[in-house]
């Protein structure tokens, strides 16, 4: 498992393409910093290899949220360590402003007092 800093980097990225197996899928869950590039072979693309986005792992949010804050309140899922930042609603614009600079790696935005 990859620490929340690792998430998202361009190397890193580009070794999980390389050790991909050749009819492999390589999906990437952490997005990296808008001024980012990576640098791949394609032509393992053309032969069955294939590189793809996660889209919130196919949720269906009227289910699955509902079902998320349920894990979290009983304690199966612990959020300690995921969260990097946490911003009251009015803060939403530093909390942009800080995930753009690749400073929060997770944020949490808070409706009320948490």
């Amino acid at each position: 498992m990859l620490s929340l800093k690792e998430r998202g980097k361009a190397e890193i990225i580009e070794k999980a393409y390389k050790i991909t197996s050749p009819n492999g899928k390589c999906i990437l869950f952490g997005v990296m910093r808008f001024d980012q590039k990576i640098s791949i072979n394609t032509l393992p693309l053309h032969l069955g290899k294939s590189i793809i986005g996660s889209e919130g792992g196919q949720s269906v949010p009227d289910v699955d949220i509902p079902k998320y804050l349920r894990m979290i309140d009983s304690g199966c899922i612990e959020l300690g360590n995921f969260i990097s930042h946490r911003y009251k609603i009015d803060d939403i614009n530093s909390g942009i402003k800080f995930m753009k600079e690749g400073k929060s790696t997770h944020s949490l935005i808070c409706f009320q007092n948490i």
